[in-house]
Parts: structure tokens; sequence; C-alpha cells
């Protein structure tokens, strides 16, 4: 969580954006801006920025740093701790996963609601209890913080189920059905 912490100490605040003035309205305000749910206000007033930004924003990058612990974990690697450092550190160096953590907004919210729904669906059976509740709790925050993060979980859920369910295959028709599926999946990718 430390490294993610890095571009905010750099800049010598956590980072801000224009519509950070937005969720921090409604977060003081207690009012529900038209164009933005109330979740993400709601968060930084329960996390303290009445007195600053700061303890939000270490919220966030130990939200970060804990999906991403509770989602190896889930592997049961035979020795966790160095797949988490070094994972970590790949992700703070080759990815803007850090920028978002460090700026107020609720967009890291994103990719955590895929990694949590992701946890939830494709990785249950393997997860602790405690894994999936945060990683519940997670994507609840994410679809009561940002309105694309409503119709992006429901749209990966939609389509996890649905890969689930042919994956698993009713016949030949679920069998040319998966292989459609998969082949449009790669072939995306």
């Amino acid at each position: 969580a430390a490294a993610l912490f890095a571009p905010a100490v750099y800049n010598g605040y956590p980072l801000v954006f224009s519509d950070t003035a937005s969720y921090l309205w409604s977060a003081f305000g207690g009012e529900v801006p038209i164009d933005r749910p109330i979740g993400y206000g709601a968060f930084l007033r329960l996390t303290g920025w009445r007195w600053s930004l700061w303890p939000s924003i270490a919220l966030q990058c130990a939200v970060c740093a804990a999906m991403l612990w509770f989602t190896l974990a889930s592997y049961r690697l035979p020795r966790l701790v160095p797949w988490f450092v070094g994972i970590g550190i790949a992700l703070t160096i080759a990815t803007p996963l850090p920028w978002f953590a460090a700026q107020a907004m609720p967009d890291f919210l994103t990719s955590l609601a895929i990694l949590s729904a992701f946890l939830l669906l494709a990785r249950w059976e393997s997860s602790t209890r405690l894994a999936r509740l945060f990683a519940a709790g997670v994507l609840v925050l994410a679809c009561v913080s940002h309105n694309s993060n409503l119709l992006l979980t429901g749209a990966f859920t939609g389509f996890a189920f649905l890969w689930f369910a042919l994956r698993r295959g009713t016949g030949k028709l679920g069998a040319r059905l998966g292989t459609a599926l998969r082949t449009a999946a790669r072939t995306a990718a």
C-alpha cells in the first residue's frame, strides 16, 4: 500500500481532479449531484475528509493492496508474500494504479470492481469468508460511487454467468455457444 501512496507523497497532497470538488460538495452538503451518485462523497465523509484527504487516500491504497492480497490468496500460492510484493511492485511500476489510488476520485474502484466480481464469481470456492465479504463490500462501494461502475459490473457479471454456464455445456448447443463465446473473447483480447 505504501508504494501506491507514492504519487500523493511526491505531489505533497493527494491528487485531485476537477470532479473532486463535486464529490467533496456531496460529502459536505449531503446533496446528491445530478450527474454523480453520493457513494464516493459518503466515503470521503466517513474517512476523515473534514480533517484532510490523506486518510481517504491512505484507505484507498490499502483497499487496492487488500484486493490484490485476497485475489492472490485465492490461488493458494505456496509463498504468498513474495508473490504479493513482486506483483505489487510490478503494478506500481508498470500500470497507472498508484496514480488512481492516490487521487481523490472514485476511479480507483473501477478496476477493483472487476477484480471483486472475478473473485466472487470465479474464485468463490478458494476464497475465505473474509475475502468474499471484502470483495462484496468493494463491489457495492464501486457501484454506488460511479455510474459507469454499475453498468460495467453488471455487464461483466452477466458475461461471466453466461461464460460459466456455457463452459459447463449442456449438450451440443451449449458446447457450440461456449466455443463461439470463447473464440469471440479471445479475438477481442
